[in-house]
């Protein structure tokens, strides 16, 4: 679809909208205007210049750094580096000699995502150079070293051989220093030469108006290259963290569908402005009392000042009305009184929270000296005694406990008796600590009206200073005169009559136009993403019931039993019939069958470019380890039957690099497209 098409029948998908409420036409020019400025005309102009799909071919790997041996202290240096050739090129060796790790590197390369690499092999590695080849564009090498952790990594791609690129020659596109760096820049680097655009869609959070970007870029679609021995749980990606979205995007650029980023770019507008229009609304619909009340009072306060204007040019001012300087010198009297009032309520409550502190104390304290007395059964009234009551000489103070042992007070020296009962006590220490709760609630209480008291006091405080310095100012502005006042209004005027127009902003007469724009914005991106949506929806129907049909036809091949049908839903979910049963999903097949599942629907993507040029899949695919122990030897000759028949239809205009423990895939690959090891032997 061109972009005066795309125009012409959203302006006519616009026009038979129905109206909820009145609003604007919006025109063929403004609908131009909002498909240039959400990148969606860039986007459409750009895909019709589109040029025929890349390959993308590796053509060498380098990995080079230091074993450790049984000594700590020892490490031994090696350099593995191999070539390759399209078509088939594989790795034969026993588990734990390193062919994973040679996969993960070249795909760590690739995705700029670190590999999950064996905890014990991945210190080894100081230094990978992966050299490739984009149809069109030449040949280049990523090189990176991977350092102690993932902010150490650091690396380039340069346009040059890998052994160069190792020499130190060859010309730096670009550098990067980090994990996250490495991922970026390998994702700007190939997606944008095999044409694979970075995607976004806005997602809600629940339960607020927070929206958040998710995106979907190469080091995402380069994870559909690559099937680990680690897990078959997802037909596309090496395992199923991911979304349905993420599979939708990613099948859609992988079979061609140009519009899908049209789609997105257009979908992230809609989405933005639509919460936008929303959020806005709310605020305004939210604000409206506050915003009128500043408006009526900013009205009267101009009014206030028209009047006075009014009298100064009738000749008189009201700085100068003896009837004004009454009503002021009124105000200031009532305010004084009301303020002293005030204040004497403060200093009364503040007397008497004091006392009431007092007598806590007090009353705690006795009520501790009954607690102490429950427990010696020995009767102590509580009282502080620093004196002699007769000659009032300083007494030493002398703990309880010594009273107790010597069984003498320490004031009148006479015998301390033990009292029979303690019951008598413990009513009094009861009664003394309800006292003491309702004095703390009292104070509690008092406080609040302390504090209600001094907000009252300060407000009336500042009130009485500003009548206070109105009134000092009469004098100046009666010997100021006309000019000086007059100047002074004017001022004033200007703000008020401001800043009612700044207000009148805030509210929804005052913003319809600009509510009206993002509506008339949002309709026309609905509109537009519906348009595109219902074109890319017939071709993805067609295209998908080719790619399912192609998946079975090499499930069949490669031995899945009863494999009769394919089928992919809406939510991108891959299902299986079998024996014409019922379809299940595919995570409840077995594991040899998900495993033959998924490489038939990796190869289907890169049969369907190959043979039918259908969407720009780079022809290239990595498979690690088809023959360890979830598919047995049967299943794995029918496997390798089946790529052989797939060599055989498609010559070499692919490249798949694949790892086994088994011995069998010299069936399908030249004799210098092997590398083996026999048990026990390392790769590095």
């Amino acid at each position: 679809m061109t972009l005066d098409e795309l125009i012409d029948q959203t302006c006519q998908r616009l026009a038979n909208v129905p109206k909820k409420h009145e609003r604007r036409l919006v025109t063929a020019d403004e609908v131009k205007r909002i498909l240039q400025e959400s990148r969606v005309a860039e986007i459409l102009q750009q895909q019709m210049s589109i040029k025929s799909p890349k390959q993308l071919t590796v053509r060498q790997v380098i990995i080079r750094g230091r074993k450790h041996n049984a000594a700590p202290k020892e490490r031994t240096h090696f350099s593995y580096k191999r070539e390759f050739s399209q078509g088939f090129n594989a790795w034969v060796g026993s588990n734990g000699s390193g062919k994973s790790t040679i996969l993960k590197s070249i795909i760590w390369a690739l995705s700029g995502n670190a590999p999950n690499i064996k905890g014990d092999v991945k210190p080894w590695i100081e230094h990978i150079a992966v050299e490739i080849e984009i149809s069109g564009d030449g040949i280049f090498t990523i090189q990176f070293a991977p350092g102690e952790s993932a902010a150490k990594l650091t690396g380039s791609i340069l346009r040059s051989s890998a052994d160069e690129a190792i020499a130190g020659e060859g010309q730096v596109i670009v550098s990067f220093a980090g994990q996250h760096a490495m991922e970026k820049e390998v994702s700007n680097f190939i997606g944008n030469r095999l044409g694979f655009p970075s995607l976004e869609w806005l997602q809600g959070q629940k339960l607020s108006v927070e929206i958040t970007t998710r995106s979907v870029s190469w080091s995402t679609y380069a994870q559909a290259l690559f099937i680990g021995a680690d897990d078959f749980s997802d037909y596309l990606f090496p395992d199923n963290s991911v979304n349905g979205r993420h599979h939708q995007k990613t099948i859609s650029m992988y079979l061609g569908l140009d519009l899908v980023e049209a789609i997105s770019v257009a979908q992230v507008a809609r989405d933005r402005v639509s919460m936008d229009f929303q959020i806005e609304r709310k605020q305004l619909q939210n604000n409206q009392t506050q915003v009128q009340t500043a408006i009526k009072q900013a009205t009267e306060s101009l009014e206030q000042v028209e009047r006075r204007l009014q009298l100064i040019d009738s000749g008189e001012s009201v700085t100068i009305d003896p009837a004004y300087v009454g009503q002021l010198n009124q105000h200031v009297a009532d305010l004084t009184r009301r303020f002293t009032t005030v204040a004497s309520q403060h200093q009364s409550l503040a007397t008497q929270i004091t006392q009431w502190q007092s007598d806590l104390a007090s009353i705690e304290r006795e009520s501790l000296a009954l607690k102490e007395a429950a427990e010696f059964r020995v009767f102590i009234n509580g009282l502080t005694i620093d004196r002699c009551p007769r000659c009032e000489q300083e007494l030493q103070t002398v703990p309880m406990h010594e009273e107790m042992e010597s069984h003498t007070c320490s004031v009148c020296h006479g015998e301390l008796r033990r009292v029979p009962s303690v019951e008598t006590l413990e009513i009094l220490r009861k009664d003394k600590e309800s006292e003491a709760k309702k004095l703390k609630d009292s104070i509690r209480q008092m406080k609040k009206d302390i504090a209600q008291v001094t907000k009252e006091r300060d407000q009336l405080n500042q009130q009485l200073e500003q009548a206070r310095a109105e009134f000092s100012d009469l004098a100046r502005q009666a010997q100021a005169g006309f000019t000086e006042e007059m100047k002074d209004l004017l001022g004033k005027r200007g703000y008020l009559q401001g800043q009612i127009e700044q207000l009148k902003t805030q509210t929804l007469e005052g913003r319809s136009d600009r509510l009206q724009e993002m509506e008339a914005r949002y309709l026309v991106l609905k509109q537009v993403v519906s348009l595109l949506e219902e074109i890319v929806s017939n071709r993805y129907k067609d295209l998908l019931k080719t790619l399912v049909q192609e998946t079975a036809t090499l499930g069949v091949a490669f031995g899945v039993p009863g494999l009769t049908q394919v089928m992919l839903t809406e939510q991108m979910e891959l299902l299986v019939k079998q024996h014409a049963a019922q379809f299940v999903r595919y995570n409840n097949l077995d594991v040899s069958e998900r495993l033959k599942i998924k490489i038939a629907f990796f190869l289907s993507l890169i049969a369907l470019r190959l043979r039918e040029g259908i969407g720009r899949h780079p022809a290239f695919c990595i498979i690690d380890a088809p023959g360890s122990g979830e598919i047995d030897q049967a299943s794995f000759k029918a496997m390798l039957a089946g790529l052989k028949e797939f060599g055989n239809k498609h010559g070499e205009n692919f490249q798949i690099l694949i790892a086994s423990t088994r011995s069998g895939l010299e069936d399908v690959c030249k004799p210098d497209q092997i590398e083996e090891r026999r048990a026990g032997e390392k790769f590095f």
